[in-house]
């Protein structure tokens, strides 16, 4: 509500002083608005678009056919040429990274718990004592629920493939 609220009073401040509009999305994926270009971080200065600041009741226009542009310069890498599927480079990169990590971490740990678990059976049948009872059923729920884990992320992944596929995401971009 209180971001609401800022945003109306520095788009009002704006248009009062006619003065334009920079906006940029954070890495966070965050929105962010100002009339002062000094109060925009500078790593974030590349991205920023100035809005136009005409009135709100201004009356729609109608779309004009525009002639077809030329190619950009070589080098030069339009906005809507860098997003797949609504998101950027950096957003495909992080979310394959992140699902596999942590699938990685899982597995390996899973490795050990199953040989502990393995050695916990062995003391459970030779000695019937109640605390191996439970170490071993301790053990073997904590296995559970990080199968279940990995079997989680290997739908997010799966779907987030088929989501790449879709929107035609280059193979470097999953790795």
């Amino acid at each position: 509500m209180k971001f609401c609220i800022a945003l109306c009073l520095v788009l009002m401040a704006a248009v009062a002083a006619d003065a334009g509009i920079f906006e940029w999305v954070d890495s966070e994926g965050v929105t962010h608005f100002t009339d002062n270009s000094e109060n925009i971080p500078a790593k974030y200065r590349k991205k920023v678009k100035e809005r136009d600041s005409a009135p709100l009741e201004s009356p729609p226009v109608a779309p004009v056919a525009s002639p077809a542009q030329p190619p950009p310069p070589e080098g030069v890498v339009k906005e809507e040429q860098r997003l797949r599927g609504g998101h950027d480079e950096w957003w495909w990169r992080a979310g394959f990274s992140e699902i596999r990590r942590e699938l990685d971490g899982i597995r390996s740990k899973l490795a050990g718990k199953r040989e502990q678990l393995s050695t916990l059976h062995r003391k459970r049948v030779i000695y019937q004592k109640a605390r191996d009872r439970v170490a071993y059923n301790e053990l073997d729920a904590d296995i559970k629920q990080d199968e279940a884990r990995v079997k989680e992320l290997e739908d997010r992944l799966v779907t987030l493939e088929a989501e790449a596929d879709r929107a035609d995401v280059p193979q470097e971009w999953r790795r």
